[in-house]
């Protein structure tokens, strides 16, 4: 485990120095707007966390990061979960952040000394702090398992086939997902399969939403660390 942390700190610190004030400033914009305009701005949070995962090929290679991998005392397995931790948590902290930054926002409802605004407006800006509203939450959860997960597929494909074959890599998942798509709904709408039934975000109780963030939380940890063994299992063999 600790030799996992060491490259998972050192992802953080290749990444980290580049990305970190231009993320900061950005997070803090979001974080006043946030405050008086809408919780839903602290998605940025969420959708700009991956500008810590994408440099690092780029970095790796511009700076032949590969040969001090190969020098480090670690193993090869070790080398490729240390970088899907540190893609998890890249996007599991800003999703933990976004969400007490949500809470707060919606406990301290500071939208109220905003300037006289029009009323429909007002209407708008008050339906976002709603306290009983789970809907600004439960899209926050969608937004970090979409990103989470495509990122540590493509993660997986491109430490596999190579980062030269991504757009073969993207089109292809694209095509498949397609596909099965098509396929999915064309068997629905014949009854072949039961139609899939998508919950309201609106109509979630408090209860609901943090049962439906939690099963959503374990099954990102799950499919990274899938993603995670497949890519050690595959790349374990190859010279750094």
């Amino acid at each position: 485990m600790k030799e996992i942390l060491r490259v998972a700190r050192f992802d953080f610190l290749t990444a980290g120095p580049t990305m970190l004030a231009a993320y900061g400033l950005i997070c803090l914009m979001a974080l006043v707007i946030g405050l008086f305009f809408s919780p839903l701005m602290y998605a940025v949070m969420l959708i700009l966390a991956p500008l810590f995962v994408i440099p690092l090929e780029s970095f790796a290679e511009r700076s032949e990061f590969r040969k001090l991998y190969g020098i480090l005392p670690v193993r090869r397995k070790s080398i490729t979960r240390g970088r899907f931790l540190f893609l998890y948590l890249c996007h599991f902290v800003p999703e933990i952040l976004a969400l007490l930054l949500v809470r707060l926002s919606v406990i301290l409802q500071l939208w109220r000394f905003l300037p006289a605004v029009s009323s429909d407006m007002k209407s708008i800006i008050e339906e976002t702090f709603d306290p009983k509203s789970t809907q600004i939450f439960t899209i926050m959860i969608g937004i970090f398992t979409v990103i989470c997960v495509m990122f540590s597929y493509m993660q997986m494909m491109g430490q596999i086939f190579g980062l030269e074959n991504e757009m073969k890599i993207i089109m292809g998942t694209l095509t498949v997902i397609t596909v099965v798509c098509i396929a999915f709904f064309t068997l629905s709408e014949h009854g072949i399969i039961p139609q899939l039934q998508v919950p309201d975000s609106t109509s979630l109780s408090a209860a609901q939403a943090i049962r439906f963030g939690i099963v959503c939380n374990l099954g990102v940890a799950a499919l990274n660390k899938i993603f995670c063994e497949i890519t050690a299992a595959k790349v374990a063999k190859r010279e750094l």
